[in-house]
């Protein structure tokens, strides 16, 4: 699924890398300035809720800030790894306890006249899900269950093969196999 990452060219990328590395200030207002706004939507899409949203952004950016060290760009682009960074902690932020009492409804507020670019990128996220969803429901019942247990609710794959008394490595390969598929699914 594509978070509508604005098209920051491989110069720009490795500036706010190294920035973030030299714990330059312009680090995080560079990373905040090209890609808040796909965090934002991201974070939105799996919290579902407006309030919280803010602070996980920020939580968010100050997470790749600080593991900034740990990002490897042989083993994979900086945009998706800030995605999955931003993924993971609101799947953390989700198990933790203060979510958990919470429990607020998410309702969408009317989108003030000067964020029309958080519109659009909204309105396009949606039309996504729904192609995602499409696409989801031409995969095979035993792909697509994995594929929902950890995209989408969170599982870690050990958690998935204790629920449904698999062996780890037949999770993972049927989740790959899925991902594969799905790709596929989603290019034509």
């Amino acid at each position: 699924m594509k978070f509508f990452i604005p098209k920051v060219t491989a110069l720009q990328e490795r500036i706010i890398i190294e920035a973030l590395k030299t714990n330059s200030k312009k680090g995080i207002e560079l990373l905040y300035k090209w890609y808040a706004a796909s965090l934002r939507l991201l974070i939105l899409s799996i919290i579902r809720d407006e309030h919280n949203t803010e602070d996980l952004l920020q939580e968010t950016i100050l997470k790749i800030h600080h593991h900034i060290h740990y990002y490897n760009k042989d083993k994979g682009k900086f945009t998706t790894w800030i995605l999955r960074i931003a993924r993971n902690h609101c799947f953390d932020y989700k198990r933790s306890k203060k979510y958990k009492n919470e429990q607020s409804t998410f309702s969408i507020q009317l989108l003030s006249e000067n964020d029309h670019q958080y519109a659009d990128n909204y309105i396009s996220l949606h039309h996504e899900l729904i192609d995602l969803r499409k696409a989801l429901s031409l995969l095979p019942v035993d792909l697509r269950i994995y594929i929902i247990e950890n995209y989408f609710n969170g599982l870690k794959h050990h958690e998935i093969a204790d629920k449904y008394n698999l062996p780890l490595g037949t999770v993972k390969s049927k989740i790959l196999k899925g991902m594969r598929l799905l790709k596929k699914i989603m290019k034509t």
